[in-house]
């Protein structure tokens, strides 16, 4: 989409997007999972986030790109919260601090893991489809 120089302000605008997705995301997941479960609000919102993540890969133009980032966002706001609360209600609580800091550990480990992965794909929807297909073996965790 040639996101430099006079297109360089879509660079943020995507960024911008993809939290926004998240903030909203969080919201509704909020509310789905005190309605109706920690679990079936992880897994929905896995089963979401595959195809919106691969949606995400194959998009042809920047609107595309924009609408599937805000909607992935969403739904990886879902699966975080979800788990999260999930983790601090099966622990007890003099243990709730170390478990939450076990399970921040392994996120910072993917974030690290993250530029050797771009390394070896390469191209960003090669990369977007890698972190997706990922997503897929986090919903074998809960059964």
């Amino acid at each position: 989409w040639d996101l430099v120089c006079a297109s360089r302000w879509k660079v943020p605008l995507e960024q911008t997007t993809h939290l926004l997705g998240w903030t909203l995301g969080s919201v509704t997941a909020g509310v789905t999972c005190d309605r109706f479960g920690r679990r079936p609000t992880f897994l929905l919102s896995l089963a979401l986030a595959v195809p919106v993540g691969l949606g995400v890969a194959l998009a042809v133009d920047f609107l595309m790109v924009l609408v599937a980032r805000l909607l992935f966002g969403a739904t990886l706001a879902g699966a975080f919260l979800a788990l999260y609360v999930a983790r601090l209600e099966l622990c007890d609580p003099p243990h709730r601090l170390g478990v939450t800091m076990v399970a921040g550990f392994f996120w910072i480990a993917g974030e690290l893991l993250l530029p050797g992965l771009a390394l070896l794909c390469r191209d960003w929807r090669v990369l977007q489809g890698a972190v997706t297909m990922i997503l897929a073996l986090l919903a074998a965790s809960w059964w």
